[in-house]
């Protein structure tokens, strides 16, 4: 991200860019800055936009070869194109050729490293991957955003604020404005108002669920179980997500084995650093042969919901008594 603020900052722009990557929340940033910076307010003769599949990709090159109008730039910007997935485009022999005048940026949710059109974008233009923010970042932003509101917030509530709500911007501005909007005159946000108030992802409930697991904590679990059955959530979908959460357990505790630091162990899992502590934290309590044997229960009782031995809710319920008890 240094290289897109020093552009946005000095104006000495490339002709171009590809943003891709997770973080939604900092693509669209990013897409909004790059057109106020790009485009003067109102002008829609030096601006084109593309959108998805099926794009006319002589349509794009007819777009960038015009020149601006009464501008020094034109801008040309994609999304989702899926251009950087895999076969030949005629825009890899074009990058060669744009004129002087013409911006293009590419904004994609996924990518393949291994295709002609993202090569040829690196060697001529700048490729920014926004994934999923780590720690110190986040804990940066949040506490950022929570000045901007005139409140504050200390840092234990702002690890509590991200294990409640998880690491994806969006979601997190989102509730931030909740509770900001919550306290009122008030300055402080505590962990009270965030649990007050915040949306709890299904996936934090779950991840929340496999720690009571491991912390032999039955009611806590089921009472985390009830609470999604409340909101619809289906019993097969969050035994699945459970047992993603062993699987990485799993995974977590072969790595510590192995000596594996905490920063290998996020790149290897795919675990937000983050969060890693916690999952390290969690190991310690199973045996890898305990956790070999919940993942394959977990299986058997999948089996046994669809052949109609047992009710799905009835299932999951039994897993998580039997699974915490002493």
């Amino acid at each position: 991200m240094k290289n897109l603020n020093e552009d946005l900052k000095t104006g000495n722009f490339k002709q171009l860019y590809l943003l891709h990557g997770e973080e939604s929340y900092l693509k669209r940033q990013f897409k909004n800055r790059f057109i106020q910076a790009l485009v003067p307010e109102g002008d829609t003769m030096n601006y084109t936009y593309f959108e998805g599949k099926g794009i006319d990709i002589q349509g794009v090159i007819e777009s960038a070869d015009t020149m601006p109008f009464f501008s020094d730039c034109r801008l040309i910007l994609l999304e989702n194109s899926g251009f950087f997935k895999s076969g030949d485009n005629p825009l890899v022999d074009y990058f060669k050729e744009i004129p002087e005048t013409t911006r293009i940026i590419f904004i994609e949710d996924k990518i393949s490293k291994n295709c002609k059109m993202y090569n040829a974008l690196k060697k001529y233009g700048s490729v920014t991957e926004l994934s999923y923010q780590k720690e110190d970042i986040l804990g940066r932003w949040i506490l950022g955003k929570v000045k901007e509101e005139g409140k504050e917030m200390d840092s234990s509530t702002v690890h509590h604020f991200l294990q409640k709500v998880g690491v994806q911007m969006e979601q997190l501005h989102n509730e931030l404005m909740k509770c900001c909007a919550y306290v009122g005159d008030e300055a402080v946000i505590t962990k009270s108002v965030i649990d007050a108030v915040c949306t709890t992802q299904v996936e934090g409930k779950v991840f929340e669920m496999t720690r009571a697991v491991a912390e032999k904590n039955g009611s806590k679990a089921l009472e985390l179980y009830y609470d999604l059955l409340d909101v619809k959530e289906p019993p097969m979908r969050i035994l699945a997500l459970m047992a993603m959460e062993f699987r990485r357990i799993h995974q977590v505790k072969d790595l510590v084995n192995r000596g594996s630091p905490r920063e290998q162990i996020a790149n290897r899992t795919g675990i937000n650093p983050y969060f890693v502590k916690d999952y390290m934290a969690r190991e310690k309590r199973f045996t890898k042969e305990g956790l070999r044997d919940i993942i394959e229960e977990i299986a058997r009782l999948d089996q046994s919901v669809k052949s109609g031995k047992i009710v799905d809710r009835m299932a999951v319920e039994t897993f998580i008594v039997q699974t915490s008890a002493d």
